[in-house]
């Protein structure tokens, strides 16, 4: 609500509002039988739909690209990646992930992704790497710290 103000949702309701109106004076007028009723109700439904999807997308695309402009995010950020885990630190971050909080090592196209959760990641470009380190070797690297720690948690589970 703060960063949209209130107008966005009255002028999607209003939208939705006359799409509706719309579709009930087709309805009346220009289907009046019971099935061309019927016809103009699911159509006047799936396009009130899809005018709430579309109002609710470009307004998370808008917050998006704010949330990528914000000053914070435009300051460096160094990692330190080991077999204990990671450390990251700039800007807003400051944290120490183990890694047994790693979910999967992904790759996706000029990055590596350190994947917490299925929203969550690290990205580590490849253009980051230091030139005596490949992109191959990176992730086969951070596959094994990352499966010797999913095995250290099992047998801790056993235990």
């Amino acid at each position: 609500m703060r960063f949209f103000g209130p107008l966005r949702w009255i002028a999607l309701l209003l939208a939705v509002t006359v799409l509706f109106a719309t579709f009930i004076l087709l309805q009346k007028h220009v289907f009046p039988h019971e099935t061309g009723t019927q016809l103009s109700t699911v159509l006047a439904a799936m396009a009130c739909a899809l005018m709430l999807g579309l109002g609710n997308t470009l307004g998370h695309k808008r917050l998006q690209a704010a949330l990528m402009a914000a000053p914070i995010r435009q300051k460096e950020c160094s990692l330190a990646i080991n077999e204990h885990g990671i450390a990251s630190e700039g800007g807003a971050l400051h944290s120490h992930v183990e890694w047994s909080d790693v979910t999967e090592i992904a790759e996706m196209g000029s990055f590596v992704l350190i994947m917490l959760s299925p929203l969550e990641y690290i990205p580590i470009p490849e253009f980051s790497l230091p030139p005596d380190l490949s992109r191959t070797e990176l992730v086969e690297t951070l596959r094994e710290w990352h499966e010797a720690a999913q095995q250290d948690f099992s047998e801790a589970e056993y235990a």
